[in-house]
């Protein structure tokens, strides 16, 4: 019974996620690039969505340059976003 609480949650947290990204990450790429006349392939899958995925790795790793004793975060934020 757990494996089947644990596979749907899975799938729960896959279609809202999907959702969200749909809803508001997507949405608000397209009004980036719209504002600084971006065209569409850089806007696609060069730029913005590679930076917009890479967001939360970023802003770990800057926290924990700027924290003493929070070497290792960002150390390991950016070995595994490497492999």
């Amino acid at each position: 019974m757990l494996i089947l609480g644990s596979i749907l949650g899975l799938l729960l947290a896959f279609y809202l996620l999907a959702k969200i990204c749909e809803d508001y990450f997507v949405e608000s790429l397209e009004l980036i690039a719209r504002r600084f006349r971006m065209p569409h392939d850089v806007a696609g899958g060069a730029t913005l969505v590679a930076v917009g995925s890479s967001a939360p790795e970023l802003f770990t790793s800057l926290i924990a340059v700027h924290k003493i004793g929070a070497e290792s975060i960002g150390v390991g934020t950016i070995i595994q976003a490497g492999l």
